[in-house]
């Protein structure tokens, strides 16, 4: 007959009463509580050391306080470059774009190329067809990653993939702006509008140079509506449009009617309410709120519009050259999961991501930036934290259950 072997627990140890098991067992859970409160404040330090390195590190050097601002406008940081040679800065960039995983694109058509940013300002990738072999003269976002570009000196839309592939390409007279929503593809040039499907096939188009109410004189922002209808900018006339998708002019404002009032009134003293509310604008967007914003680089501002009739509802920005000021911006896009804008800063060289009040359409995109954003480096820390916090509940709860099965044992 084989004896079982004793593997040291205190329910096997001979010649223990209950009451001496209970003290062990007390003692046990109340070193084990020791190390566990030792854990969490380990973890607490760690989790108060990883918010101070995501603090630092997405705070940049030199940030303006908030009262040094235009009102209203919540800077995040610039981007100037990807180095720090005369090469690798850029000049004039005259188009933005956010990719759906949130990389900044921006082109830098001096160059004949487009540089992709990660959303902390770091370089991605360079996309180019060689020097001179594609003039990025504008570009858009599709939702599946893929940069319709218009390559303005070439005469052609050219669809290229983040890793600079060229997918396809199609002939278009003097394209100088593009938007790209769900399966339709909308250019705009100096006279006209053009809508075609993903593969470059024509649907419809419309236009033609002039300064009535269906004409054109340079399109520089187009947007397209969650139900198909298109806004854009008709910079050179200074006012913006709104069109069926098949081109039905829905509203222009102002009307050329207003206009006239306008700069008839311009050599007077007048409010601001007298004066026209655009000067060339330019670059379009939707935010998170469904609001339509357009920039103005002669206003050197954000303006939020009624999309039901153009009117101006809200300005955001003054002319500068210090982080969080505009000189002459051209571009702008929405990142929808870190609710921030990008704008292209022309004539300061650079791209700025700002953020606005109302933008964010609700609590489910701000879950989404603090998710998505840079305090998911101190999500492992946390959870550790709160599993030791649960870990070190229940022992203390069975410390009290042991401690009051040695006080029954000694009162017997």
């Amino acid at each position: 007959m084989t004896t079982p072997e004793f593997d040291g627990s205190d329910e096997q140890a001979p010649g223990l009463t209950d009451a001496e098991r209970d003290e062990r067992e007390y003692e046990r859970a109340r070193r084990t509580r020791l190390l566990l409160s030792v854990g969490l404040v380990v973890l607490f330090v760690l989790l108060l050391t990883v918010l101070a390195f995501v603090a630092r590190i997405v705070t940049p050097v030199g940030k303006p306080n908030a009262d040094e601002l235009p009102e209203g406008l919540t800077w995040v940081r610039s981007i100037y470059g990807w180095g720090n040679t005369e090469d690798t800065q850029l000049y004039g960039p005259s188009d933005v774009g956010v990719g759906p995983d949130g990389t900044i694109w921006v082109s830098d058509s001096s160059r004949f190329q487009i540089v992709g940013f990660t959303p902390t300002g770091a370089l991605k990738a360079i996309l180019s067809q060689g020097n001179g072999a594609m003039f990025p003269q504008s570009f858009d976002v599709a939702e599946n990653g893929e940069l319709y570009v218009c390559d303005f000196a070439h005469d052609r839309i050219v669809v290229l993939t983040p890793d600079n592939k060229v997918v396809r390409q199609w002939k278009v007279q003097l394209p100088m702006e593009i938007a790209v929503r769900g399966d339709r593809v909308v250019v705009g040039s100096r006279a006209g509008i053009a809508v075609y499907d993903r593969q470059g096939n024509v649907i419809s188009y419309w236009g033609q140079r002039g300064s009535g109410p269906d004409d054109f004189d340079v399109v520089r922002g187009i947007a397209i509506g969650p139900d198909g209808t298109i806004y854009l900018s008709d910079t050179q006339n200074a006012r913006l449009k709104a069109y069926s998708e098949k081109g039905e002019l829905k509203w222009v404002y102002p009307s050329p009617e207003e206009m006239k009032r306008f700069k008839k009134n311009a050599s007077l003293e007048e409010t601001e309410a007298a004066k026209a509310p655009f000067q060339i604008p330019a670059g379009m967007t939707f935010d998170g709120a469904g609001r339509l914003l357009v920039v103005d680089p002669f206003e050197f501002a954000i303006m939020s519009i009624d999309t039901a009739n153009g009117h101006v509802l809200a300005r955001w920005g003054e002319f500068g050259e210090r982080d969080g000021y505009f000189g002459y911006p051209t571009s702008i896009d929405y990142d929808p999961a870190r609710d921030w804008f990008v704008v292209a800063d022309t004539a300061n060289n650079r791209v700025q991501i700002v953020r606005l009040p109302g933008s964010g359409g609700g609590v489910a995109a701000a879950v989404r930036r603090a998710w998505g954003g840079p305090l998911w480096a101190c999500y492992g820390p946390l959870v550790l934290l709160l599993l030791a916090i649960i870990v070190a509940a229940t022992s203390r709860r069975r410390t009290r259950r042991a401690a009051s099965g040695s006080e029954a044992g000694e009162a017997e």
